[in-house]
């Protein structure tokens, strides 16, 4: 039963919370989950690329020449807020294009507050189904005629 309880908390635990914060070196590290923000220019020379009105490209980095960003393409998103996700297919973006690059990393703040409020959740639920208890610890019986 405890196990149950708590395979919840472990679920939340390891969808974490994310934010992406600007890239301090030069380059982002081998492999690491990037975000890029095209310029308006770059939004639209892609186009064909990686489809119409894409704001924002996410993937994995995979290296860098003096004008060309590489990375396997996890998903974009368009100005109307929806996204696509991809299945990381290799795309080669000019840096011209760029905006703004920034790698997603796990927000320990966040993370240990969904992690707190689940666990204040499942302590609730708990409750609910064990029933109310009085003072001693026993369940109170059920009022007659009910």
């Amino acid at each position: 039963m405890v196990a149950r309880q708590f395979s919840g908390l472990l679920v939340l635990t390891l969808m974490g919370c994310y934010q992406t914060v600007p890239v301090a070196s030069s380059a982002p590290r081998a492999g690491s989950e990037i975000e890029i923000r095209l310029t308006d220019n770059g939004s639209a020379s892609l186009r064909e690329l990686v489809g119409a009105g894409v704001t924002t490209v996410r993937g994995n980095y995979q290296g860098s020449s003096a004008d060309t960003l590489r990375l396997n393409v996890l998903g974009v998103t368009r100005r109307n807020g929806s996204e696509d996700f991809w299945k990381g297919e290799p795309v080669g973006l000019l840096k011209a294009d760029i905006a703004t690059l920034g790698e997603r990393k796990l927000s320990r703040a966040r993370t240990g507050a969904v992690v707190a409020v689940g666990a204040i959740a499942l302590s609730l639920i708990k409750l609910g189904f064990e029933g109310k208890t009085n003072t001693t610890g026993t369940p109170r019986p059920i009022p007659s005629g009910q």
